[in-house]
């Protein structure tokens, strides 16, 4: 194949035509065929389920933090204390 130069990167795939490759996979996951043989078989979640994957866990974080037993005593007391 012709090779293409794209911002210092030399690449043996054609361009797409918007400028986007199409990563095989499912509507949730896809793999990197692009990135060597041990890479193209991990799945990694498509963007729009990643944040919310992080938007998730962010929120589970946060639940755990807020479910100890120290800081219930303390909302609990702050509560209190302005009734």
């Amino acid at each position: 194949g012709t090779m293409h130069v794209d911002s210092g990167r030399v690449s043996l795939r054609k361009p797409e035509k918007n400028g986007r490759r199409r990563e095989p996979g499912t509507l949730c996951f896809k793999h990197f065929v692009s990135r060597g043989l041990l890479a193209s078989t991990v799945w990694v979640p498509r963007q729009w389920l990643a944040m919310l994957l992080d938007q998730f866990s962010s929120f589970c974080v946060l639940l755990n933090l807020m479910a100890s037993p120290d800081t219930v005593i303390v909302n609990i007391t702050a509560v209190l204390s302005v009734l």
